[in-house]
């Protein structure tokens, strides 16, 4: 058997509110039984609260309140479970691993420089 709560205009904004969703989807919920596992867990964005604070000169500078949708569904152990969240992204230095510079010939070197020397010669004439 399934169990869903659903919570709408949370005021917190569902990028804080998925950190934490993401630690808790999939494990068990020691409060009620072990054998009740969350195993739905998502938070959507909800309505935008618009705002106005005083800036320089007599302008209004915006400010943005966000809220958020929260849904949660825990069931039974032999229930199936969701898929697990996507692996997090590799560190940045490992995913840029400096390849092999290739090495040029001084002949390729030459080829290049030569056309463009041709073509000073003959913007200078």
């Amino acid at each position: 058997m399934e169990s869903r709560a659903m919570q709408r205009g949370v005021r917190q904004s569902a990028r804080k509110m998925r950190l934490v969703i993401d630690l808790i989807r999939g494990r068990a919920v020691p409060e009620a039984a072990d054998a009740l596992r969350v195993s739905y867990a998502v938070v959507n964005e909800g309505q935008t609260l618009k705002r106005f604070t005083a800036a320089a000169m007599g302008r209004g500078t915006p400010i943005l309140k966000r809220t958020s949708h929260v849904e949660i569904r825990v069931a039974g152990a032999a229930a199936p479970l969701a898929p697990p969240p996507a692996a997090s992204k590799p560190d940045v230095k490992e995913a840029k691993k400096p390849r092999a510079a290739a090495k040029k010939t001084t002949a390729t070197k030459a080829k290049k420089k030569a056309p463009r020397a041709a073509k000073k010669k003959k913007a200078s004439k």
